[in-house]
């Protein structure tokens, strides 16, 4: 919640974008998967606004959220 009351500009969104990844993780591992699916939702959604498609911290945040697909059971939303 600290981390939505910084001031809005393309690297600290980024930086956002990595913490929520990071969180989202670590809530995966911990088998916390809700929270981490509200992590990676807005990891998604930052870096989807300032990454290039081909950019390759997008790609791993975008497998990141497909192994928690997996480990829910929801294949068709982590294969999109």
């Amino acid at each position: 919640t600290e981390l939505k009351s910084l001031p809005p500009s393309e690297s600290v969104d980024r930086l956002r974008a990595w913490a929520y990844s990071n969180f989202g993780n670590a809530c995966r591992l911990t088998g916390r998967y809700f929270e981490a699916r509200e992590a990676f939702e807005t990891a998604l959604a930052l870096a989807e606004k300032h990454c290039e498609p081909d950019d390759e911290r997008l790609a791993w945040l975008l497998n990141n959220f497909a192994i928690l697909c997996k480990y829910t059971g929801c294949f068709e939303e982590g294969r999109a």
